[in-house]
């Protein structure tokens, strides 16, 4: 499997719990222009220094189709590690993200590599505090320059020249699309947990040249617990080239 495929249909995570409002934000009434939808939008961003994220993975890709168990945990802007597992717990592969690496094992064959994550950026148009955003639900929509769409079941649509963002009537991102380089790839949230406001079904689908549709499961979410990580390359493996 190419490795940045990997990449791209790993960093689907989201999360949270403890909820600080950055403004206090009259809702009584809906939204009339992008600028107040986008005040509400952001007023839920959330305050959490560690998630921990344990569920099952089904990945598509055009000429196959695979299930396997994944855990994630974030430690706010410092960390991002994933681990998937196929049948019988064997590991598939093990990566570490931070502000300027990534680092990848790839367990199949027994090679890893180390690239800076400014090539994360040129392949999907995201930062690590992008990333890292999308894993903990925490997506600050930012700019003004949106159109502006409701409808009468208080259902919200902003779109801008790359990016477009689909809103519940809570003000929850349902849906964003990221339009970069003729490569679109589009989050959908559902499943919305009431007391922490974290989704427990996540979609990613990529309409680049290598089509990859993804859909993870959450079945337990720890959140503000310190985690332990472990990422050691074997002297065995090879460097992928």
């Amino acid at each position: 499997m190419n490795n940045w495929i990997i990449l791209i249909g790993a960093l689907i995570f989201l999360g949270s719990c403890t909820i600080k409002k950055i403004t206090h934000t009259d809702f009584s009434s809906p939204p009339k222009n992008a600028e107040e939808l986008i005040e509400r939008v952001n007023s839920k961003v959330k305050n959490v220094e560690w998630i921990s994220l344990k569920g099952s993975v089904n990945i598509i890709q055009k000429d196959r189709e695979f299930d396997l168990s994944i855990n994630i945990k974030n430690r706010k802007d410092s960390l991002i590690w994933v681990s998937t597992r196929g049948p019988f717990g064997i590991e598939v592969m093990r990566m570490q993200i931070t502000p300027d690496s990534i680092y990848y094992i790839n367990r199949m064959n027994k090679t890893y590599f180390i690239n800076s994550v400014s090539q994360t950026k040129e392949l999907i148009n995201l930062t690590f505090y992008d990333l890292q955003d999308i894993i903990i639900s925490n997506t600050k929509i930012s700019g003004n320059n949106y159109t502006f769409e409701s409808d009468k079941n208080d259902f919200y649509l902003l779109e801008e020249d790359s990016l477009r963002y689909s809103i519940t009537g809570d003000y929850q991102i349902q849906k964003s699309k990221i339009m970069h380089n003729k490569k679109n790839i589009e989050f959908t949230f559902d499943n919305y947990n009431k007391k922490d406001s974290f989704p427990r079904k996540i979609s990613i689908k990529s309409s680049s040249e290598h089509f990859l549709e993804t859909i993870i499961t959450y079945s337990n979410v720890e959140l503000n617990t310190s985690q332990k990580t472990l990422f050691i390359i074997p002297k065995t493996y090879n460097e992928a080239k």
